[in-house]
């Protein structure tokens, strides 16, 4: 009897190991970001950015040569926080003034954000890892001064192959998703224009005929790449 129990709980301990995920905690460095306007008098409340992944709890998955599999996870919180405070951050050093949502009851601008797509994947090579990070955010920024509102879809998204002779790091995988998050809120100001006490969408898209939608109340930018104006 004693032996079947033995058995018993080694199978259950075995079940419960081979249910258990590996993870891979990372932690994102503050975003290094260069002042892109003059100090603006504007400021901008941010709402905290809604994760609409049909799979939140992962940002991606670790592939190593044996193909065994490792998911990445943040060590900061959930990647609607830290998508939120980069955001912050990313504005006040590109000389905006930003804050939370809850604390910028009468800012002048008000931006709510939609994580649609975010992976962040590597695939252990011989001598290297493959890493892929892509993402996808639709922002709606609302003008308290006019009420006018602009809604746009933005993609970025960076491959890297990192030479790490056997061992997988943490960093590069850090800094590569840093990069791809601030490529994407480039894009947002390169594309809207909220330096005033108005704004506008300043880009043009790949529509037949080429479109520049600027100026209206309520703009609703249709979800495709963006390409710079002719």
């Amino acid at each position: 009897m004693r032996h079947v129990f033995i058995a018993g709980f080694l199978l259950a301990s075995l079940f419960v190991a081979g249910c258990h995920e590996n993870i891979i905690k990372l932690r994102l460095p503050d975003m290094e970001v260069t002042q892109v306007v003059e100090d603006s008098p504007l400021t901008i409340a941010v709402a905290a950015f809604q994760d609409q992944r049909p799979t939140p709890e992962h940002l991606g998955v670790y592939i190593d040569l044996g193909g065994e599999k490792e998911y990445f996870q943040l060590r900061n919180g959930s990647l609607s926080d830290v998508a939120t405070q980069s955001f912050i951050h990313f504005l006040n050093q590109s000389g905006f003034s930003a804050s939370d949502a809850t604390d910028a009851e009468t800012a002048d601008i008000r931006i709510e954000a939609e994580i649609e797509q975010f992976s962040a994947d590597a695939t252990g090579r011989i001598l290297s890892a493959l890493l892929e990070v892509n993402t996808t955010m639709v922002f709606t920024i609302h003008n308290a001064a006019d009420g006018s509102m602009a809604r746009v879809s933005i993609a970025a998204g960076e491959t890297n192959e990192e030479a790490n002779f056997g061992h997988f790091s943490n960093h590069d995988m850090e800094i590569l998703i840093n990069s791809v998050l601030k490529e994407g809120f480039m894009n947002l100001l390169n594309t809207v224009e909220i330096r005033g006490q108005t704004f506008k969408v300043t880009r043009h898209f790949p529509l037949d005929p080429p479109t520049v939608f600027q100026g209206n109340p309520i703009l609703d930018v249709l979800r495709v790449p963006l390409i710079d104006p002719a």
